[in-house]
């Protein structure tokens, strides 16, 4: 078993301390896509990328918002988008129908998944506007942000730190995720950034 499957269980572990099973590899998925975008990330490229995916989100919510929107018109708008904008729809869009999506083969007939696709762009377009840009835009900060999302998602509570004497089950989540990309960081340094990350500081 490699370090970062190691780590991966113990983010497993963490997960499961406040949530039940059901969909406990849905969120295993998106905190390591969250990891392993900060390991690919470049900044000055990234800043280029996520303004085109945002454009991207952009132009499909606008297509969305007309009046007649047809099943093979969504189709043809999903499959012509950038796989990292699919990536963010497909993850918006599981977490508000609770259950694994594919977006290629989903029924877009329905008017719930419809409605479920249209409030899964808006808020992809508000996650990519938290990237790159002001003093909480790196890329741990983005990360973070990312297992707030789960964590409020799982457990349906705010995100918060502890104190001296306490750590909160948030907060070894975050420190467990967060040492899938720094095998050495620390709780001290895990609530540094959530407090960037959450615009505490």
């Amino acid at each position: 078993m490699t370090t970062f499957e190691s780590t991966m269980n113990e983010v497993k572990a963490e997960l499961l301390r406040f949530g039940g099973p059901d969909a406990i590899g849905l969120y295993l998925t998106i905190i390591e896509e969250g990891a392993n975008r900060v390991s690919q990330a470049s900044a000055p490229e990234n800043v280029q990328k996520h303004k085109d995916i945002l454009n991207e989100l952009n132009r499909l919510y606008r297509k969305l918002e007309r009046s007649r929107v047809t099943e093979k018109k969504i189709h043809k708008e999903l499959s012509n988008l950038s796989d990292d904008a699919q990536t963010f729809v497909r993850v918006e869009l599981t977490l508000q129908l609770q259950r694994s999506v594919d977006l290629a083969s989903e029924d877009w007939s329905n008017v719930a998944s419809q409605s479920a696709l249209k409030q899964s762009v808006q808020n992809a377009r508000k996650w990519v506007r938290q990237f790159p840009g002001g003093k909480t835009a790196t890329q741990a900060h983005v990360f973070c942000r990312d297992v707030m999302r789960v964590y409020q998602q799982i457990a349906n509570k705010t995100p918060r730190v502890g104190g001296e004497l306490s750590v909160t089950a948030f907060e070894r989540l975050w420190h467990a995720s967060l040492c899938l990309i720094d095998l050495n960081a620390t709780i001290l340094q895990a609530r540094e950034i959530y407090r960037r990350a959450s615009f505490r500081r």
